[in-house]
């Protein structure tokens, strides 16, 4: 699934680095990591933060989410980018 989101990325020209750390001060752990982020190559600006990860079960009233260690670190990125861009989370089973 990573290798997928790399690709788009990289038609879209944007420099990949995969394992991008957020130090995440006030988040629920000290920092986090981002499966993959896309920055433009010029600006050096962050277009893009994606994670991978589990998805919970979900039962017929209730649609299927991250489970909650991708939905913390999800929150805790999103705290210091101030959702911009927002994270793209990836369900893979």
């Amino acid at each position: 699934v990573v290798s997928q989101i790399i690709d788009g990325m990289e038609k879209r020209d944007l420099e990949v680095i995969q394992e991008f750390r957020f130090i995440t001060p006030g988040g629920s752990k000290s920092s986090r990591f981002a499966d993959a982020v896309g920055i433009d190559k010029i600006t050096k600006e962050i277009k893009e933060i994606h994670q991978v990860g589990k998805l919970t079960k979900g039962t017929k009233n209730t649609p299927r989410r991250a489970v909650s260690r991708e939905r913390k670190a999800g929150a805790d990125i999103e705290g210091v980018t101030k959702g911009v861009p927002p994270v793209t989370f990836t369900g893979y089973n």
